[in-house]
């Protein structure tokens, strides 16, 4: 093969008998001070000839690496000692790959200029990548008929007539491992062994399954601690004498996490002399009895940016192992864009927090809430007192039902802008003293509820109340609401949809802090937050003298809600995905149930993206309002710049 160098650079081929002459001369013309250890910095290492693996990837875990990162710049040191270790880096790399005829030459380096030693080096590998290896054949066998072949190949990813990935022989061998786990065998052994035949490309794999025992759970002990260990008892999934099954242990595990005195669970294994039975003992972390957290935290969208705040204190063990104490204040500042929607938002809250309340796992929370808050339209503040008991049921822990019990006592203020014979129609009154009883029954099939890849979600909250004016207005309100994720071919790629509906049952109307607000990142996203609803308007003057009309949501007894997207998760960006989103939305939000327009929606079209964190994707959509624009719509555009609307928020829409 010919030489290569860049223009400017001086060309240096790196031979293994000649390593010591090359490094005496990196030395001898100073490169001492490039690094502190005295080497000089990698700038570019090509794999010339890749064709069928990504270039980058083959490069990225060598030694003497590329720069790496954007922000923050990994720069690698020159070590001339492991260039024959990178080049065998690389041969392993296309082996893993299939590759099992490949070539790699030895490193050509060049350095820009020797006599500056914080000159960058580039080095080059020539690579003969050869036709792949493709799998022939795979043969299982199992030493029980504790997993069947059948069973096997269901969850293999070895694939005979496709090219041969060390990575899917792999993944085969702890899906099986995973598989007798489950199926209460986790002493299982998996071995394996994959022939080659280089000049016909061809690869046969053999696996042997040895289910090992059947295990079954016994003695549980509890390490020393402040949790009681009748609370501890409470939340095991299994009874003594059960098949082991490690979906137990997690179910196990996330039930001891709803206490707020555990911090981290730990089980330790022990199995008997002939591994068929296995004792468990649980140790705990407790977490620390005072806890300050301080935070805040920014969401935008075309018309306000919201400054979220919040500081709260949480007291355990307030004077019992399985009661706590927490004071909650949360500011929230809407700072307008356009001079329309400045608002703001306080809420302090003091609760007790209650677990295994007269029954096993039932928890009540008891509280006292003050809100003042400042909308488009109005404004209220006082105080509301709650009471909240839930619990999980079935097996699996899907099932979540709650009821909650609430006084509350507003002062409702700030309204002038709505006609007085309208007012009663939206549930504005002076003052809201108000009863009211909320409770929910949801069911979770979701295999992730911060961001769903399959399963489904259903809900059905139900809330029913009474304000304390001179009519006795009583209302009751339903919300039910299904949410579906199905991954398509890979779990990349996943459809997801849900429809939420909400209606008054009764014919008076909802006091207008119970009333429905459609329109934001989370539901029909053409609109701001809380504008897809009846309202009214209103022609201002802006600091520049332009007269506009600002709608005014003032909420309505009926609305649905539909959103359909296509989720892509493209590329890892400093370990987390990256990706993209299509939606389209549709909504309508009515004074009356039989208003609700379900064959003309207000329909929304458009696109996102999401960069996933471990607490929820971090999000940007950008929003399109299709139809129904007219003046007598809920806040019409006034332009066509008006139709699109931008939202930037933490979490999945749905």
């Amino acid at each position: 093969m010919e030489p290569w160098a860049p223009r400017g650079y001086a060309l240096r081929p790196v031979r293994r008998w000649a390593r010591t002459t090359y490094v005496a001369t990196l030395l001898a013309s100073g490169c001492a001070i490039g690094f502190p250890d005295g080497r000089r910095p990698v700038e570019h290492v090509e794999v010339r000839g890749a064709e069928a693996l990504d270039e980058d990837d083959v490069a990225d875990g060598l030694a003497n690496h590329p720069p790496r990162g954007i922000v923050f710049r990994e720069v690698a040191p020159f070590d001339d000692l492991v260039l024959e270790l990178d080049r065998r880096r690389i041969e392993s790399y296309y082996r893993t790959h299939g590759f099992f005829s490949v070539k790699v030459s030895d490193a050509v380096v060049a350095v820009e200029d020797s006599s500056d030693p914080e000159s960058d080096v580039r080095i080059v590998y020539d690579v003969v990548e050869g036709p792949p290896s493709k799998v022939v054949g795979v043969e299982y066998t199992a030493t029980s008929t504790a997993v069947t072949r059948a069973d096997l190949e269901g969850v293999s990813a070895i694939l005979v007539g496709e090219r041969f990935l060390h990575e899917d022989y792999e993944t085969t061998k702890a899906a099986f491992s995973a598989l007798l786990e489950k199926r209460g065998h986790p002493r299982s052994t998996i071995e394996g062994r994959v022939e080659v035949d280089r000049d016909a490309r061809e690869v046969f794999v053999r696996i042997q399954v040895d289910p090992g025992p059947l295990v079954h759970f016994d003695a549980i002990t509890f390490d020393p601690s402040e949790v009681p260990q009748e609370a501890v008892e409470a939340r095991i999934a299994w009874e003594r004498g059960d098949v082991y099954d490690p979906e137990k242990l997690r179910l196990t595990e996330g039930r001891l996490y709803t206490l707020d005195l555990v911090g981290s669970v730990r089980f330790t294994p022990k199995y008997h002399s002939n591994d068929a039975l296995v004792d468990l003992s649980i140790g705990f972390v407790q977490s620390s009895y005072n806890e300050l957290r301080l935070g805040g935290g920014l969401r935008f969208d075309t018309r306000n940016l919201a400054l979220n705040t919040r500081a709260s204190y949480t007291r355990r063990y307030f004077f019992h192992p399985l009661m706590s104490f927490n004071a909650d204040l949360r500011p929230q500042i809407l700072l307008p864009v356009n001079n329309e929607d400045l608002g703001y938002q306080i809420d302090a809250s003091a609760k007790i927090i209650r677990d295994d309340f007269v029954f096993s796992r039932l928890r009540l929370t008891t509280g006292v809430t003050y809100r003042l808050t400042v909308y488009e339209a109005f404004a209220t503040q006082g105080p509301t007192v709650q009471a909240i008991v839930g619990r999980a049921f079935l097996d699996d822990d899907r099932l979540q039902a709650s009821i909650s019990v609430n006084g509350a006592y507003l002062d409702v203020f700030d309204f002038d802008r709505i006609e007085v014979a309208e007012r009663p129609t939206y549930g504005l009154y002076d003052r809201l003293p108000l009863f009211f009883v909320a409770s929910s029954v949801a069911y979770d099939q979701r295999d992730n509820p911060l961001s769903p890849h399959a399963g489904y979600f259903l809900s059905l909250p139900l809330e029913a109340g009474k304000l304390f004016d001179s009519n006795g207005t009583t209302y009751l309100k339903a919300t039910p609401e299904v949410q579906g994720y199905l991954p398509v071919g890979t779990p990349r790629i996943v459809l997801a949809g849900r429809l939420r509906l909400g209606s008054n049952l009764l014919d008076k109307p909802l006091p207008i802090t119970q009333r429905y607000f459609s329109g934001g990142s989370d539901s029909v996203r053409s609109f701001g937050r809380r504008r897809l609803s009846p309202g009214t308007d209103d022609m201002v003057t802006n600091d520049k003298g332009e007269v506009k009309t600002i709608y005014y949501p003032l909420g309505g007894e009926a609305m649905f809600v539909a959103n359909a997207e296509v989720r892509f998760e493209i590329v890892r960006v400093f370990g987390e995905w990256f990706g993209l989103v299509g939606f389209l939305d549709a909504g309508d939000t009515t004074n009356a149930f039989d208003a609700l327009q379900f064959d003309r929606p207000h329909f929304a079209t458009g696109a996102g993206m999401r960069y996933h964190t471990p607490v929820g994707p971090l999000r940007f959509d950008v929003g399109f309002r299709m139809n129904r624009t007219e003046a007598d719509e809920p806040d019409p555009p006034q332009s066509l710049f008006d139709r699109f609307q931008y939202h930037v928020s933490i979490g999945e829409a749905f």
